[in-house]
């Protein structure tokens, strides 16, 4: 038993050296880590180390927020995730915004912009809201503890600490799809408002014109939605297609990258978001028309 133990415990070295080795290679050590991401497999903990010290940026990023550094540990293709939704959803959307707006976008940039920024908002927290967390959750109520035991996304992987049934993964569906809800009631409530505001400043920067200025015909400004039905409508497809459809991404990718960050997982996880982008805006279209937001 004494020799069986000695040898575990020379394996427990070994383990160590090779992971202070690897720490030491990316200029950082376990302390500056914390235990929680020093901890990780040791693949799982390189895997982390090159997302977050690729750049600049993802150290300053890895290194300042600890709620991106501890989903980036469980799992490391986050940030090409991320890059890939933003890229792929504000390209998309900007494309679809110019050519709706046509010769009229020059003198609404600011719309512009403002739509622009709620999409992102909205991408990033699509993304990052089903993403798992190496976090340790801090609730004391029994429905917080709860909820913060469910899975991340319907697909994510059971672990050891963590073996999630199917009425967990049913729970997480429904849990995550309220709380995209309600971020897309926020968002729409902002977005609509922040538009409203700037076709007032605009309207009132007219009437102060020159009479010459002000007599000169002008491209009539886009009709904005009514504050509250734009809302609910946002907050309804949030819950009706965004989930479904970013929940079936996240297992898909799970299923992808288990594979490794080779240009074919790459190459398919533009595709898979660039189409998943593609038929939300095709149902956006439909469901507006259906619930009577556009003619």
């Amino acid at each position: 038993g004494g020799g069986r133990g000695g040898d575990g415990g020379g394996d427990r070295d070994d383990r160590d050296e090779e992971r202070d080795r690897l720490l030491a290679s990316f200029g950082t050590s376990a302390s500056q880590l914390g235990p929680e991401i020093a901890e990780l497999e040791l693949k799982q903990l390189e895997r982390f180390l090159r997302a977050t010290t690729g750049s600049r940026l993802g150290r300053w990023i890895a290194d300042h927020v600890p709620a991106w550094r501890y989903r980036v540990a469980a799992d490391p293709d986050l940030p090409f995730k991320m890059l890939m939704e933003e890229t792929v959803g504000l390209g998309l959307a900007s494309f679809g915004m110019i050519t709706a707006r046509g010769t009229r976008i020059l003198q609404e940039l600011d719309l512009f912009f403002c739509d622009v920024a709620v999409g992102a908002t909205i991408n990033f927290i699509l993304t990052w809201l089903l993403t798992p967390t190496i976090q340790k959750s801090a609730s004391t109520g029994p429905l917080s503890r709860y909820l913060a035991s469910l899975p991340a996304n319907v697909f994510a992987k059971s672990s050891g600490a963590h073996q999630y049934s199917v009425v967990h993964r049913m729970n997480a569906f429904l849990y995550k799809g309220l709380v995209f809800s309600a971020y897309g009631f926020a968002a729409a409530v902002v977005g609509t408002s922040i538009s409203y505001s700037l076709l007032a400043i605009r309207s009132y920067a007219a009437s102060r014109s020159t009479p010459t200025l002000a007599s000169k015909p002008s491209a009539p400004s886009p009709e904005r939605p009514q504050l509250l039905q734009n809302s609910i409508a946002w907050a309804g497809f949030m819950f009706l297609s965004s989930n479904p459809r970013y929940q079936v991404l996240a297992g898909l990718e799970r299923m992808l990258f288990s594979m490794g960050q080779t240009p074919f997982v790459k190459l398919s996880c533009l595709s898979l978001r660039t189409l998943n982008n593609v038929i939300g805006g095709a149902i956006w279209v439909r469901y507006a028309k259906w619930i009577g937001l556009q003619a």
